[in-house]
């Protein structure tokens, strides 16, 4: 029974994203729910499978109590572009288990989506109580209070990052940010050159080192990091 849930799970999985896309928890999940689909003889499962969201809200209906399914309901919202619906999920969750991390954390990107960046510092300081080290509710909470024109608290939550996270492209680029802005030109140019020896592809990076290679008079650098940034990088983004 198990082997073939997890294999038709895995199937519904590679027919809905890119294979190196696949989420693991997700498989899990879904592979839970066929099990008991399938031990207890019914369809009625399979039958309201037509994507995540309508799947996990039929089992939601049938287990509301369950914080797992309300999590990933959630994260299916919010693939979705429904931040409102994925917030009121992921409520439910920390309602249920109060110190589910991952769903304040989540529940505070959803809410930055929104434009609520002090409920998002709400529920990113409750990560952290729940998580000092969360390292991804540090870099988010740092960006909010960067928003409410905090850079000094910001700057200590990405230099926190780091200690736990060095390889941490994110928070070297979130940091050169805040010194640059400040007119630490030399210190945020080593930053951004560290950023992009963890991530190469960084668009934003290669834009901003850019700038502060111009502010420094280095225009032929300047020249030459904006011409790699034209050959193909990405834009980059961190949850």
């Amino acid at each position: 029974m198990l082997p073939l849930a997890c294999f038709i799970a895995w199937l519904w999985a590679r027919t809905q994203r890119p294979a190196r896309e696949i989420s693991i928890p997700v498989i899990l999940s879904v592979t839970a729910v066929l099990t008991v689909a399938l031990a207890s003889g019914t369809r009625n499962y399979l039958a309201h499978w037509h994507d995540t969201v309508t799947l996990f809200t039929y089992m939601v209906e049938r287990e509301p109590e369950a914080a797992t399914l309300h999590f990933h309901l959630a994260s299916a919202l919010a693939e979705k572009g429904d931040s409102t619906g994925a917030i009121e999920h992921y409520q439910r969750v920390v309602q249920i288990v109060p110190n589910y991390e991952e769903a304040y954390n989540n529940m505070g990107v959803e809410c930055l989506k929104l434009g609520r960046v002090d409920q998002a510092i709400v529920v990113y300081r409750k990560t952290l109580e729940i998580d000092p080290n969360h390292t991804r509710a540090m870099n988010n909470l740092a960006n909010c209070l960067l928003k409410k024109g905090q850079p000094a608290e910001a700057e200590k939550l990405y230099r926190r990052v780091l200690s736990l996270k060095p390889d941490s492209a994110t928070a070297y680029y979130n940091l050169a940010n805040v010194l640059a802005g400040r007119g630490e030109i030399d210190t945020a140019i080593d930053l951004y050159e560290k950023a992009l020896a963890i991530d190469p592809d960084s668009l934003q990076t290669y834009k901003n080192l850019g700038g502060a290679l111009l502010r420094k008079g280095r225009i032929d650098e300047a020249i030459q990091r904006y011409r790699k940034r034209a050959a193909g990088t990405r834009p980059t983004g961190a949850r």
